[in-house]
C-alpha cells in the first residue's frame, strides 16, 4: 500500500479524505497562515467526508470526534477535532 503526505486547507466545516488516512500534524501554513493539515493517506483509498469541529478552551469537546491538533493565534487557543470513521 502506497502512503504519501498531503496537505490540506482545514477548516470548521467537512473536509474529504482518503479513508484510513492519518493526520500528522494540525498548523499554521507557511504560504498563507491559514489552519492547515499535514496527512498521511493511501490516494488509491476511497474519498470519505468527515466533519471538523473547532472547539476554544474551556469549551465542551464534540462526541464522536478525535483531536487532531492545537493553533495558537494570538490570545486564542483553537482545538481542532475530526469526526471518527
Amino acid at each position: 500500500m502506497e502512503k504519501i503526505v498531503y496537505k490540506y486547507g482545514l477548516s470548521p466545516d467537512e473536509i474529504s479524505l482518503p479513508k484510513g488516512a492519518k493526520v500528522l500534524r494540525v498548523g499554521v501554513g507557511v504560504q498563507n497562515e491559514a489552519p492547515t493539515l499535514w496527512v498521511e493517506v493511501n490516494p488509491n483509498a476511497p474519498i470519505v467526508t468527515r466533519r471538523v469541529e473547532v472547539v476554544g478552551t474551556g469549551h465542551p469537546v464534540p462526541v464522536g470526534f478525535s483531536h487532531i491538533g492545537t493553533i495558537f493565534s494570538g490570545p486564542f487557543v483553537w482545538h481542532f477535532y475530526l469526526e471518527d470513521e
